[in-house]
Parts: C-alpha cells; structure tokens; sequence
C-alpha cells in the first residue's frame, strides 16, 4: 500500500509480515518520524519471512536516487535486566507488568472492542500501556541498524534545519569561529527574544500552603540568556541550597540559559531557579518580574561534528 501521510509511524505495527520501506533520500527511517512520499507497508518481501520471531534480517531500501543502497536490519538483542532492587534511602522496590496491547488484533471480530477495553482499562486505571515486544524490538533494530552506518550515510537523512522542519537526523554541531555566537544574536536579527511582564499576585497563607509555597518549580531557561531586572519583592531562589537572589537597586542579573550551556560544552551553566512565596512582611504585595529573554536568530550558524 503506498501512502503519503503525514504520519509519525511509518511501519504498520498491525502487520504481522515484515517490510519494505523506501526512504527518500530527504527522508529518515522510521525511527525518526519523517514523513515521506513512498511507505509500502503490508506486504511480504520475496527475501524475507514473515515470522517476527526468526532470526532473519529485514531489508529496508534507502532510495538515494541513482546510488540506492540496501540497509540490512539485524534482529535486535534486549539488554539484560539490572539485578539491583534497592535504591539508597528508599523501601525494596515492587515490579509491576504493564498492560500489553496486541495491535495485531485490531483487524479481528471483536478485536477492536477487546483493544478498547484493554486501553480503558490501562488509561483510566494507571496511565500507563504499551505495545507487544516484537512490535518495539523492531523499532530498535531500526534505530540499531541507522546508527550502525556511516557518518556519511547519516548525513543523507539530515533533517532540514534551515527550513524549520526538526524530523530527521541531527548530528552534534559546533560553533563554526569566535564570533558566531555574537552574530547569532544580533538585537535587528529575526529571533524569538521578548520582554515579559511576569505577575505573582500575592495569596493567602491557605493558598500558600496548598501550593507548598511554591509560584514556578525549579527549573532553567531554554534560551541563551535571561536579564532579570531589579524589584524589591522577594520571592526569586537559586539553587545553591536555595538561596535569595538579591538584586541591587538598579542593577540587573543575568542568568544563563540553556542553550549557552550547550553551546560553551557545559562549560557556562545554566542556572536553576524557582519562584516561592515572598517573606511575611511581603506576603500581601502583588510580585511583578520585568524579564528580557535572549534566544538565538536565524543567523546562528552551526558546523556539523563529524
């Protein structure tokens, strides 16, 4: 069956044969959730078995125009299971089997309503369910066999960046010079960066206490770098013990973000922070937090790591 669905599983998990799947060269495998022109999916390969159990290969087709390769799919070997059952501090630890829901029943008399109440049973009663494990050792055998391959062979499925779309393959990057950071966060540049006016309106102690005094739990920024302008309201903690950010009078604070911290290799941290009911004497005054977000342009550029 050919399909060009946008869809996040390219492999139908309902089939009980394996399957050919050509992957345009702008494309990745299934692992990776790229929509593409070409998914055949339900029909048996002359090379292959139909058996998910044997310990045969599955051929997937990377469709690389004139210079198609084949990619062989190795069965997948699960991990052994950890021995240890005691964490330090905490009681002996319970196992607890999650609710398997067999997809190959979907097409089946009744099989949908079997399915139904196995998944009403699993949402409503835990939140927890998952698919048989042939079906998941599948999709590692996939992501095994895409990493297996070349660097160069990866790099045929990059996901394209440049255009917004993050479905894909994306390798680790670098600043390319010394400067890319600065050109990457030109003030006139196209980027996300904004003032925020951020309000806390103050509570009472029962309301307080329902929320254990908390405004916004610990947490860092996702961008590069977060000002923090002086007020006099306390109620901004860093994670050092959680101790009170005091900002002078007129003075700002800069926090790092995420992206720095990524960028610098963990070298500049990102600093976690919360946001907590003020003091007693401040309690009835309503917070307001004047904050300018940093976030990258479209002008930052990356090098690829090979």
């Amino acid at each position: 069956m050919e399909s060009g669905i946008r869809s996040p599983c390219l492999i139908d998990l309902r089939s009980d044969v394996d399957v050919d799947v050509d992957v345009d060269v702008d494309g990745v495998l299934a692992l990776y959730q790229i929509p593409t022109d070409h998914i055949y999916s339900g029909h048996q390969n002359q090379h292959q078995q139909t058996d998910t159990d044997a310990d045969t290969d599955i051929d997937i087709d990377i469709d690389a125009g004139a210079d198609a390769s084949r990619l062989r799919l190795e069965k997948y070997e699960i991990p052994g299971k950890t021995r240890r059952r005691r964490r330090s501090g905490h009681k002996q630890s319970t196992t607890w089997n999650l609710v398997t829901l067999d997809l190959s029943l979907f097409d089946e008399p009744g099989g949908k309503e079997k399915l139904a109440a196995q998944l009403k049973d699993a949402a409503h009663g835990v939140g927890f369910f998952g698919p048989t494990q042939d079906q998941i050792s599948r999709q590692y055998a996939i992501g095994q066999a895409f990493y297996a391959l070349p660097f160069s062979e990866q790099l045929k499925h990059r996901a394209p960046l440049e255009e917004g779309n993050y479905n894909g393959y994306r390798s680790l990057g670098k600043l390319p010079d010394e400067d890319a950071l600065v050109r990457g966060h030109r003030y006139e540049a196209n980027c996300d960066s904004a003032l925020r006016y951020m309000m806390s309106g103050a509570r009472s102690k029962e309301e307080n206490d329902r929320c254990n005094n908390l405004y916004t739990r610990g947490h860092t920024a996702f961008g590069s770098l977060t000002f923090v302008f002086q007020q006099p309201v306390a109620a901004l903690q860093v994670k050092r013990s959680w101790e009170w950010l005091r900002i002078p009078e007129g003075h700002v604070a800069v926090n790092i973000g995420d992206i720095v911290e990524f960028l610098s290799n963990g070298y500049l941290k990102s600093g976690v922070h919360r946001v907590i009911s003020p003091p007693e004497d401040q309690a009835s005054v309503d917070r307001l937090g004047l904050l300018y977000f940093v976030r990258p342009s479209d002008e930052m550029d990356l090098e690829v790591c090979g």
